[in-house]
Order: structure tokens, then sequence, then C-alpha cells
């Protein structure tokens, strides 16, 4: 269907409304024509009725805080421990890419300058993207931006153990769409940057 997270999250806020019940978050989890949606919807066992006077809007929801691991994490970030950790992970890896790979990049001074949270939104050409990006960002900023990343990736490879350390949030975009927004919209309250790749 070619959604984002937002249109989905839209699609399960309507659906609700019509249908007079409740859907879990990741209802669109593997959805991909209307066809999915619908047997989606001829299979649910358990429905509940929502008042109509409290029924949910996409910015209040997207507003409400992340859930517990996100937080946790968020907060952690700037532990003495965690600090030394990432300066260790970020010089190991700006070595490497130094020797492995000729980067050219120009405009991080208008990033410093500014003091302020921002979006980063780069192609996504290879599994080396974000490990390359945190190689030529100065440290101050690298310590103030989390990369979002995919759930499996990390829990599946030897990235789990740099996860928090480098600080990637990671999350399966498809079943958890609301859970990445407010993670991320989170973040940025607290002053951090967030880096996506779209």
């Amino acid at each position: 269907m070619g959604f984002d997270s937002i249109t989905k999250i839209n699609l399960i806020l309507e659906l609700e409304k019509e249908l007079k019940i409740k859907l879990l978050d990741c209802f669109m989890a593997e959805v991909v024509c209307v066809k999915d949606i619908i047997e989606k919807i001829e299979k649910l066992t358990f429905k509940e009725t929502i008042d109509f006077e409290t029924d949910r809007n996409i910015k209040d929801l997207m507003l409400k805080p992340p859930e517990i691991r996100e937080l946790k994490q968020i907060k952690n970030r700037n532990s003495i421990f965690n600090c030394l950790k990432e300066y260790m992970v970020y010089l190991m890896v700006k070595l490497l890419a130094k020797s492995g790979f000729f980067i050219d990049i120009f405009g991080v001074e208008l990033i410093e300058k500014e003091h302020k949270p921002f979006l980063l939104a780069p192609n996504h050409s290879s599994y080396l993207d974000g490990l390359l990006i945190l190689s030529v960002l100065p440290f101050k900023i690298k310590r103030k931006l989390f990369f979002i990343g995919l759930s499996d990736f990390f829990k599946n490879t030897f990235l789990k153990h740099f996860k928090e350390t480098i600080g990637v949030l990671a999350f399966d975009e498809n079943s958890e769409p609301l859970r990445a927004i407010k993670a991320r919209i989170y973040a940025i309250k607290k002053s951090y940057s967030v880096c996506i790749f779209p």
C-alpha cells in the first residue's frame, strides 16, 4: 500500500472509529493490500468497544512518553560509563573508517553552529552507513545523536552488544510504527538529534 508510519497509525485510528473496535498498534504489520486489512479484521477474536468521547487521536498518541525500555535507554545515555564506552567505540570506528574509506563531508559546521536538535536522513546504501556517519561526526555531536535501526539487525547479530553504546533505538517500523515515532519525538524533546534512514 506504500504507507508511511503516520499513515498506518491514522488508518488504524479510522478503522477503530468506524468499526467501534480497539486495534493493536501492530495491526498494520504484514499488510500489503486492502484485502489483508479485511482478512485481519475478520480474524479478530477479541473486540473492545471504544468510548467515542475518549477515542484516540494521532497527536495525543505520538506525544505520549515512549515504552519503558526506550525511556531507560534515553535516560542512561549520559551515564559516565556509557560515555566512556561510546568514546572508545567512536575512536575505533573513526580509525577503521579512515583506513578503509575515503569520505568527503561538508556542512558539519552548520550543525555545530546551531546547537539545536536536528533530523539527519541520509540515503541507505549499505549496512555500514550508520558507522560511516558516526565516523565523520565530531564526538560532541555524536553524543547527542540517536540512530534509528531495524530491531532484527540488532537482535540477531554481534551489534546487539553495541546498540546502546552507539546510541541506536531499534524498532520494527512495520509492526511498531507508533512505538518508533514516540521514541523519536521524546528523544528530540530531550535535546537529542535523530538519524533515520528513509
